[in-house]
């Protein structure tokens, strides 16, 4: 059996509107495994405003060096329908039909993104935290 990554990373401010407009089109928050494991999903804490339609999804991507996702991507979840989000932050899994395998040690990005319509009447709230 593979040993898997559980991982729970709190973020400190109050969230953050993805697509609000064309400068938030991906949320990104990077980590470094302490050991090799496969990842099979993501749960994020997310809530909506309004009545969005369209999806949601993660990527797991490299670092670039700098500290930013590469945009060489490793995993991309499953789509998450964003009009089934409620109102009140809850935790949602989005999993990945190939869990990737990441090494110990070395830095990698979740990267969340949609297709949504931009704009703040109907939005998605990254909430607080993630855990892996």
């Amino acid at each position: 059996m593979a040993t898997v990554l559980d991982i729970d990373q709190s973020t400190h401010n109050d969230g953050q509107q993805l697509r609000f407009s064309s400068s938030q089109e991906k949320f990104a928050q990077s980590w470094k495994p302490n050991y090799t494991a496969q990842l099979p999903k993501v749960a994020l804490k997310l809530s909506k405003l309004g009545t969005p339609t369209g999806n949601i999804w993660v990527t797991i991507e490299t670092d670039n060096g700098s500290g930013y996702p590469s945009g060489t991507v490793l995993a991309t979840s499953g789509n998450l329908d964003v009009s089934t989000l409620t109102s009140t932050p809850t935790f949602y899994d989005l999993t990945f039909a190939s869990p990737p395998l990441l090494n110990g040690g070395i830095t990698y990005h979740i990267v969340l993104q949609g297709d949504y319509a931009y704009g703040a009447a109907n939005a998605v709230w990254s909430n607080n935290s993630t855990s892996l």
